[in-house]
């Protein structure tokens, strides 16, 4: 059997953390043995540790010796000190999200020769990568491997009763962390573009906020429009909002592959995007979703007649989406073996 290790600096509440666990629900027990050396117990999630707990042995950075060892994140310890702990044969770099602290990493395990590829969530971040300058391997040891979406799981808590007032025109739900980053303060643009066009909307929001100034700042906005945006907080299950809405919202300054969109899609329910690059990797604009310029505002104004009319038409094509874990699962164990 085959010791797999995936290090990560922390175990907290993220998307690293969703990808990382529904590969482990369905990797093959009976070939490998599963290890997650958390590097921050202290700071991490005690729900989400509990639910890996179930699929892998979860321990602190100690010496240990393995087959593959995955780093899902850059480390929090110093990269000398996980080597002098982790004895293994091969190792790869689990690219999520593009940032300076991943680069600089993968930059220095690649010079000391400390990695043997490099796995990507998406094409957008390869291309990132191979643009800058950064990696010196060759494009063959940069794997596009999409998350691992556990199905089943979703359309099944997707059925759960929710109490939502459905009686508008326009349902909107966005599930995403209040901050900044996420562009809700790009809301005001599509609300207010509703409102001059007399659109009866609610938009639920789902998520809470990272630190206090974005929850205040994004509270402030969002209490200008009572009624039409209802704060739900965060949701163990949003699954019962999404599939219950005409439209996923997501109105980022940037994002990778983020999991809502593709488990919206799963239910059947077309996204609204801002145009980050990822975006056109998940929907084709007024065919199967939205896709609307970041800060163009003429863009938002455009595009609201659209949003109105034909959310029948794009939920019928992304009732045609099947999900199938099938080829990022054999990508994985081509790479184990």
């Amino acid at each position: 059997m085959k010791k797999i290790v995936f290090y990560i600096k922390g175990i907290y509440n993220g998307g690293t953390e969703v990808a990382l666990l529904n590969l482990i629900t369905i990797l093959d027990k009976t070939k490998y043995d599963i290890y997650i050396v958390n590097d921050d117990f202290n700071n991490s999630s005690e729900i989400v540790v509990e639910k890996m707990r179930k699929y892998a042995n979860i321990i602190e950075l100690q010496n240990i010796e393995a087959d593959i060892l995955v780093y899902c994140t850059a480390p929090k310890s110093d990269v000398g000190n996980i080597i002098s702990n982790i004895k293994y044969k091969k190792s790869f770099f689990w690219f999520h999200y593009f940032s300076e602290n991943q680069l600089n990493f993968l930059s220095q395990v690649n010079k000391e020769k400390l990695v043997d590829g490099v796995i990507v969530v998406c094409e957008t971040i390869k291309k990132r990568i191979l643009n800058s300058d950064i990696y010196e391997g060759a494009e063959d040891n940069i794997t596009v491997i999409y998350n691992i979406l556990l199905d089943e799981e979703i359309y099944k808590k997707s059925n759960e009763e929710v109490q939502l007032d459905l009686s508008d025109n326009l349902n909107l739900v966005t599930v995403a962390r209040l901050c900044k980053a996420k562009g809700f303060y790009r809301m005001k643009y599509l609300i207010d573009c509703f409102i001059e066009k007399n659109i009866d909307f609610k938009w639920h929001i789902l998520g809470c906020a990272s630190n206090k100034n974005d929850d205040e700042e994004i509270n402030n906005m969002i209490n200008c429009y009572p009624g039409r945006v209802i704060m739900h907080g965060y949701q163990e299950n949003p699954y019962k909002y999404i599939s219950k809405c005409d439209y996923l919202v997501l109105l980022s300054d940037e994002e990778n592959m983020p999991y809502t969109v593709v488990e919206a899609k799963a239910l059947g329910v077309p996204c609204i995007l801002t145009n980050f690059d990822s975006a056109y990797e998940q929907v084709e604009d007024m065919r199967n979703g939205i896709i609307l310029d970041r800060d163009n505002l003429e863009t938002y104004k455009e595009k609201i007649q659209c949003i109105l009319e034909n959310k029948l038409k794009l939920k019928k094509q992304v009732e045609k989406y099947k999900y199938s874990n099938t080829e990022s699962m054999n990508k994985w164990y081509e790479l184990f073996n």
